[in-house]
């Protein structure tokens, strides 16, 4: 099983996709980190001078899609909307160059049209407004909770393997709301499952003090994620029906399931992984152990009777979601 090569896009799934990583991710010195960042913004003048404004249009998706790795919260220049209150916030390409026209920025001048929070050019810094209070479904947790939510990777070969998806405290976005009236999952794969669950942590990682099983069309097995599925504009990605409760998570949520094989349009089965996620964890293990709540023991050459460290942060799970009245 390969779990620690990442590939950006949505893939031919029956075809190598260009690795862009594998293992985990260096560190990078503050210089390298600035170039890097260039990749997380639009096009620009006067790289983008001649482009169509179809051409345009799929270089801002692509781009969109590297933003989504950004650690940094971003700005619209336009309209001084920030990543965190609206995530998928987007301009046409006349909307663009009419605000380049009025504010006389050259031709052959380089421009975006984000920028980083604290690189804001125009005078004052704007304030990011406090959310309003939750109404219908909102994101208990997801990933790049700061940005655009993306995963940013794939792995195959997860047939009759149990993974399990482990998001900590610190990332319980609706902390001081409380859990909400319902829960639902959003999971992110081409493969189909025997079984998913959600469940609250306890204060021993990957431990959890109950687990509810997801139902996705009212099948609680047998449940498919494939190209037919683009829940949240993400593809190969799936919503749960709602649980009928919310989950009180002081310590966190775990998200496990049981692959039992590929969909019926691929010949692997496969999960959507993000590389690194903040207090974000995963593990996996052969055989069906979705339902044990303890999934604390670690597999040692001595006693390979235990999980192994996922090598990425997540596995398959692009968000969580309660319904607030």
């Amino acid at each position: 099983m390969n779990v620690n090569h990442y590939f950006i896009g949505s893939p031919d799934l029956a075809k190598p996709a260009m690795i862009v990583h594998s293992g985990q991710h260096d560190a990078l010195d503050p210089d390298a980190l600035a170039a890097l960042m260039d990749k997380w913004q639009n096009p620009t003048y006067p790289e983008d001078s001649y482009f169509t404004e179809d051409q345009f249009n799929a270089e801002a998706r692509a781009k969109s899609m590297q933003r989504a790795q950004s650690p940094a919260v971003l700005l619209c220049l336009l309209e001084t909307v920030d990543s965190v209150t609206h995530p998928e916030h987007a301009h046409t390409f006349s909307e663009c160059m009419d605000f380049r026209a009025h504010r006389d920025i050259s031709p052959k001048d380089p421009w975006t049209y984000w920028s980083e929070y604290d690189a804001y050019p125009f005078g004052v810094l704007p304030v990011i407004e406090p959310l309003p209070l939750p109404h219908g479904w909102w994101p208990v947790a997801r990933v790049n909770p700061s940005g655009i939510s993306q995963m940013t990777g794939w792995s195959s070969g997860w047939a009759l393997y149990t993974f399990a998806t482990q998001i900590g405290p610190s990332q319980m976005l609706m902390a001081g709301y409380g859990p909400g009236l319902q829960t639902r999952v959003t999971i992110a794969a081409a493969c189909a499952f025997s079984s998913l669950y959600i469940g609250p942590a306890t204060t021993k990682p990957f431990v959890a003090s109950q687990l509810f099983p997801l139902t996705f069309g009212g099948q609680s097995t047998n449940i498919v994620v494939d190209v037919t599925n683009n829940d949240h504009g993400i593809a190969y990605a799936r919503t749960s029906d709602p649980l009928p409760q919310g989950i009180e998570a002081p310590n966190g949520l775990i998200v496990c399931g049981y692959i039992a094989g590929p969909p019926p349009s691929t010949a692997s089965a496969w999960l959507q992984t993000k590389g690194q996620e903040i207090d974000w964890s995963s593990r996996w293990r052969y055989g069906d152990y979705a339902a044990i709540l303890d999934k604390s023991k670690i597999a040692t050459d001595k006693d390979k009777a235990g999980w192994t460290v996922g090598g990425v942060s997540d596995l398959a799970v692009f968000m969580v979601e309660g319904l607030y009245p």
